[in-house]
Formats: C-alpha cells, sequence, structure tokens
C-alpha cells in the first residue's frame, strides 16, 4: 500500500505545464506516470484550479460517479465532467483532498481520496471518503469510476488488495 500523498512542493519551470505543483510522499517506492497524473490532478482540485483540474480529462473521457449518488451519470466529455464538477463545487466549499491510498497497474490508477468540505447551504461540515478508478493513456484520464467501497474499486480494476 502506497504512503498518503501531500501537496507541498513547486513544479520546476519547464515540467509538464499539466503538472503543477508536486507532492511529496515516501520515496522507497518511485511513482508510475499514472500515479503522479493522479496526484497532479488532486493538487489541481485543492487550489481549485478548475482549468487546471480539467486539463487532466481526455476531451471524450467519460466520468461514471457510484450509483448511489444522486447524479447517476455517465458524464461523457470534458464539458459535461465540468458541469457536474462545478455543480458540487457549488454545493460545497472548502474542498480539500488528501489521497489516503494510492495503487496502479497496467494504466489504470486506484485512489482512496478522503474529501474534506462545508455545505454552503447547510453549513455543515463534511468528511467523504471515496475512491476512483481511473484509466489514464498519455498522461490523460480517459475514463473515471467513483466508488464508496475501496475495496470494490481495487477488485473492478483488477488490482490486488
Amino acid at each position: 500500500m502506497s504512503e498518503p500523498c501531500f501537496t507541498t512542493a513547486t513544479a520546476a519551470a519547464g515540467d509538464d505545464p499539466l503538472a503543477g505543483p508536486r507532492s511529496e510522499r515516501d520515496t522507497a517506492e518511485a511513482m508510475s506516470e499514472e500515479e503522479e497524473v493522479i496526484n497532479h490532478w488532486v493538487d489541481a482540485w485543492n487550489r481549485e484550479d478548475l482549468d487546471g483540474f480539467m486539463g487532466f480529462y481526455d476531451g471524450s473521457a467519460e466520468f461514471n460517479p457510484d450509483p448511489s449518488w444522486p447524479e447517476s451519470g455517465p458524464f461523457e466529455g470534458r464539458r459535461a465532467i465540468r458541469g457536474f464538477v462545478e455543480g458540487f463545487r457549488e454545493a460545497w466549499t472548502g474542498n480539500q483532498a488528501v489521497i489516503a491510498d494510492l495503487r496502479a497497474g497496467g494504466g489504470t490508477v486506484v485512489a482512496r481520496i478522503e474529501l474534506k468540505g462545508r455545505g454552503i447551504a447547510s453549513g455543515i461540515d463534511a468528511d467523504l471518503a471515496l475512491s476512483s478508478v481511473s484509466e489514464i493513456e498519455d498522461r490523460k484520464i480517459t475514463r473515471q469510476r467513483w466508488y464508496l467501497d475501496h475495496g470494490a474499486a481495487v477488485a473492478a480494476a483488477g488490482l490486488p488488495e
């Protein structure tokens, strides 16, 4: 199991323009390119950089929320995904995400994300743990499926527990 990722360092000039700030974690295990994409994607989320965040999705990406969510999807294409994300951001403030578990294999990454925020209308603080299964090609997310159950996400990706 990978160590949690925390966003702290900044990318050097000349690095991949979509990469954004670098994240530090235990370097005993090298991060795959696919894991780096997800790490930088979370960094963009935490910076509230919606354009940067959306830049990690392929133009024809598919986004599938957990079936229990009110907005069940699928959302196809960057524009539809952005609409979903904007709706989420409009309902919640102070959204910060921490990657609690990150594993990759065969172009697929499973990320367990701990998300904290506050409901704008209710003022209620929320802590939500959810998992994404992201298929990545050429540093772009081409398909992303979300699960509330981390074990189900790992199994769906065909990765070992």
